[in-house]
């Protein structure tokens, strides 16, 4: 199961439910060109990924929109300026701490 937060609401949405969220290549006006897709983990989840997208994209290709929760509260987050200046995706990769997504 994916939670997504919409609206400082989880909805429980099955996997097989959610089509990839990225544009499709064969749109004939994205022109996109993409290597080769890898998988990363998220929380125990496998998450595909291709070359060159951030964490951020990736995760919400997926489905994925709660990346942490606050210290206090345990409010969610996730992506909020998309820009990395409100720090609002920080998440952990390979051991390091506080990356922006």
């Amino acid at each position: 199961m994916v939670r997504l937060l919409l609206a400082n609401d989880y909805f429980k949405v099955s996997r097989k439910d959610l089509d990839d969220l990225r544009i499709k290549p064969s749109y004939e006006a994205a022109e996109i060109e993409r290597g080769e897709p890898f998988e990363f983990s998220f929380g125990g989840q496998p998450v595909m990924a291709y070359p060159g997208e951030t964490v951020g994209t990736a995760l919400l290709a997926a489905g994925i929109a709660t990346f942490r929760t606050t210290r206090q509260g345990g409010q969610p987050r996730g992506i909020f300026c998309g820009i990395g200046i409100c720090f609002d995706c920080l998440v952990v990769v390979e051991g390091r701490l506080n990356q922006r997504a």
